[in-house]
């Protein structure tokens, strides 16, 4: 029951804080603790197709955006093959089976195999972990392309309940 969850305003959270220091905006709505989440709560009447809430795609944290910072780098120097397109990867790879009964490269066919290729979302969990529980430096070193999401990672929380 909603209202009975004791509302209290987060305007103060850090995370918030981070967001709009990084260009999230508000429009009629607050963000606010409720039992053990946080929520957006409208403030006002809200009209249909109002915006209201406005994430900077500079903020999107993305298998994209992984697979092109110092971990994605840091990755493929070890000697793994980013699958950037999994979909088609896996296509080409039935399509080489089923040719020639050959095991085919799980990489698309740029020369890896299922033992030395990750898919560009794990890359974006390596990403994450390492922010989560490496990564400490929060400077304003505008070549550590790390450095924006630290404050985001440290919100997030240390275990995930398994189903």
């Amino acid at each position: 029951n909603m209202s009975a969850r004791k509302k209290q305003r987060s305007d103060d959270s850090p995370l918030l804080a981070w967001a709009l220091a990084h260009g999230v905006q508000l429009s009629g709505v607050a963000v606010r603790k409720d039992g053990d989440g946080m929520g957006v709560y409208a403030t006002e009447k809200i009209e249909g197709g109002k915006e209201i809430v406005f994430v900077p795609e500079t903020l999107a944290l993305s298998p994209a955006f992984a697979v092109d910072s110092t971990i994605g780098k840091a990755v493929e120097a070890a000697g793994f093959a980013i699958i950037r397109d999994v979909q088609a990867a896996r296509e080409q790879w039935f399509r080489e089976l089923g040719s020639d009964g050959k095991e085919a490269a799980a990489d698309g066919g740029k020369g890896g195999t299922a033992d030395d290729s990750v898919t560009s979302r794990s890359v974006l969990y390596i990403l994450l972990i390492y922010l989560r529980h490496v990564h400490t430096s929060v400077s304003s070193d505008p070549t550590n392309d790390l450095n924006k999401f630290a404050s985001y990672a440290q919100s997030l929380p240390n275990d995930i309940p398994s189903v």
